[in-house]
């Protein structure tokens, strides 16, 4: 039957049949969308989770040193108690009693001071100063997003079209090396033109260079 003898009801049933069927590839594409970037999530939490553990591990934890700084006061309460009780020792004994030194605190190092020195692409010239931290709260974040996460504590490039959204972020150890992971982007982030695997942490110095994108990172780092 051609189209010009049609009638109504055929060229209705036709086009809902052509409507369902754009309406299914087009979900079909976006739960793919949705679920690639649900998988990045993943891995990058996962990152996050390894590093910090590695970062623990290597670390005396705050609780260990109290610990051990009570049990010094401990033995030095004990010994102090033996010589007061020693006819020997009356002479000594009010030194003994004397108030113990305060307990040594350790101070948190503080987040290492690096500057971002674009070279190249659509953000040139463009300086970025971060402070990235050993937490996911602290790290500073490189991306095309304009969220404040980018562009109050990391690097916010809406303009290079070929970085990701959330492309990856910079962080530090407690030791104050500075890291950065691509967190799955999908153009990827080269170091000497060698791609880093994603989620896997790059040592960076003063003076290395990446690229995330159009846009070459000279990174300087402050030593602190």
């Amino acid at each position: 039957m051609s189209a010009s003898t049609q009638t109504v009801e055929e060229y209705l049933k036709s086009r809902t049949l052509s409507i369902a069927s754009s309406i299914t590839n087009h979900a079909a594409q976006l739960e793919a969308k949705l679920r690639a970037e649900f998988e990045a999530g993943s891995k990058e939490l996962l990152a996050t989770h390894r590093l910090c553990l590695e970062g623990a591990s290597s670390e005396p934890s705050d609780m260990d040193v109290d610990e051990a700084d009570h049990d010094k006061e401990n033995s030095s309460s004990a010994s102090s108690a033996a010589a007061h009780t020693a006819p020997s020792a009356k002479a000594s004994s009010s030194a003994s009693a004397a108030k113990a030194p305060p307990r040594s605190t350790r101070k948190k190092a503080a987040a290492p001071a690096v500057t971002i020195i674009i070279e190249s692409g659509p953000h040139a010239s463009s300086t970025f100063s971060i402070r990235p931290g050993t937490t996911k709260a602290t790290h500073a974040y490189v991306g095309r997003s304009t969220g404040k996460k980018f562009r109050s504590t990391g690097l916010s490039l809406p303009k290079d079209l070929e970085v990701s959204t959330t492309h990856g972020h910079f962080l530090s150890d407690k030791a104050g090396r500075v890291y950065f992971v691509d967190t799955g982007s999908t153009n990827g982030t080269f170091y000497n033109e060698v791609q880093l695997e994603e989620g896997e942490p790059l040592e960076v110095k003063d003076g290395t260079k990446i690229r995330c994108g159009a846009s070459i990172f000279r990174i300087g780092i402050t030593a602190q």
